[in-house]
C-alpha cells in the first residue's frame, strides 16, 4: 500500500528526470552544434584566398577578420576551440581556402605554416641581413631561381 510520502516523491523524481534529461538534451546538441561549426565554410571551394594576421593582432581580432573573409563559420565555435588548446597564433601570410576546416586553419596559424620561404644564409661566423637585390644575385651566383625549384 503507497504511502503519503512515495505520493509526494514520484512527483518530484519525474521533475528531477526530466531536468537531467533536459540538460543532457542541451550538452548534446551543444557539441553537434560545435562540430558543425568548425566544419569547412564550402568543402568544394578551393579557391585560394591570402590572409594575413599582422604582428601584435590578439586571437579575437583575428578570428574577426577569419569570419569576414568567409573562411570560417563561426567566431564564438573558434575563440572556443583556440581556448581549449591554448593556440598560439603567429603572425604571416597565409593561403587558405573555403575547404580548410576551422582546426586546420588554426593549426597553420598557430604553427606559422605561412606561404611565404625564408632563406638564411651564414657568411663566416655570423648571419647578417640582405636587400632583396644582393639575395637574387647570391642565388643567381649558385644556379637557383624560381624556375629550377622543386
Amino acid at each position: 500500500m503507497p504511502t503519503k510520502k512515495n505520493k509526494k516523491l514520484k512527483p518530484l523524481v519525474k521533475i528531477i528526470f526530466g531536468v537531467v534529461i533536459f540538460f543532457v538534451l542541451v550538452i548534446l546538441v551543444g557539441i553537434v552544434t560545435y562540430n558543425f561549426c568548425l566544419q569547412p565554410v564550402d568543402k568544394n571551394d578551393k579557391n585560394n584566398i591570402s590572409f594575413v594576421v599582422n604582428e601584435g593582432d590578439v586571437s579575437s581580432t583575428i578570428i574577426s577578420n577569419l569570419k569576414k573573409s568567409d573562411l570560417i563559420k563561426s567566431e564564438v565555435a573558434t575563440k572556443i576551440y583556440i581556448k581549449l588548446h591554448n593556440f598560439n597564433l603567429m603572425a604571416g601570410t597565409y593561403t587558405f581556402n573555403k575547404s580548410y576546416s576551422t582546426k586546420e586553419i588554426i593549426s597553420d596559424i598557430n604553427t606559422g605554416k605561412t606561404n611565404n620561404e625564408t632563406i638564411s644564409y651564414a657568411t663566416g661566423d655570423y648571419c647578417y641581413k640582405s636587400s632583396t637585390k644582393e639575395i637574387y644575385l647570391l642565388l643567381s651566383e649558385a644556379n637557383i631561381s624560381s624556375e629550377n625549384a622543386n
